[in-house]
């Protein structure tokens, strides 16, 4: 409880352990209504589902009384994970980054998926000097991570798994499929691996000006 504002502009307060907040209507007329309004936030550590509670009395006799009470929940699934990796030149071709290897920037990579809310997330980024991406701010879910394109000059290579994160690895598309991210969790290393297209006689020989 942060703040609360009765009828009338009344300010309201929240003396018990359990947060219980009383609200005093007044007297009403028949189909009378009042509002109030309460401030709260969520613990940076909740999740799943909340609910808030709201019952009425009256000291008056009442010819229905099944309408006293409500309920309304509320999904929480904080973004507060990331997911990254490095688009990466494997010259050792051991589909692995790791010294000697080089960061290719300006490769499109590709998230999508859905939040465990229900959220659909769909966005792109560039690769940075280094060959560095990161997706920032991510609520728990799953997700695919897809390397959208390369230089021309560059074929496919392996990806490498991340850390802190499950996900299934599929070559053909150079994708990282089902995806699962957790609440407030950093999944980093997640890297696409790309190679140098081998010198053939015959490129060499096309390539060549008399």
């Amino acid at each position: 409880f942060v703040s609360g504002t009765g009828p009338g502009g009344s300010a309201l307060a929240a003396p018990n352990a359990q947060r219980q907040i009383t609200v005093a209507g007044g007297d009403l007329a028949a189909a009378g209504t009042f509002t109030f309004t309460i401030n709260a936030t969520v613990d940076a550590s909740a999740t799943g589902s909340l609910q808030n509670n709201v019952a009425v009395t009256t000291t008056t006799p009442e010819s229905n009384s099944a309408n006293n009470s409500a309920v309304a929940t509320t999904t929480i699934n904080p973004r507060t994970s990331s997911l990254s990796g490095v688009v990466f030149v494997d010259n050792n071709r051991d589909g692995m980054f790791n010294a000697g290897d080089v960061g290719q920037s300006g490769v499109t990579v590709q998230l999508t998926g859905t939040e465990t809310g229900g959220g659909a997330v769909s966005t792109t980024q560039v690769t940075a000097a280094g060959g560095a991406y990161s997706f920032q701010n991510l609520a728990a879910g799953s997700y695919t991570v897809k390397r959208v394109d390369k230089p021309a000059a560059l074929q496919d290579g392996a990806e490498q798994l991340g850390t802190n994160a499950t996900a299934n690895i599929d070559a053909i598309d150079n994708a990282f499929t089902q995806l699962g991210l957790g609440v407030n969790v950093q999944a980093p290393n997640f890297n696409f691996g790309l190679v140098n297209e081998p010198v053939s006689k015959r490129r060499f020989l096309a390539s060549t000006v008399n």
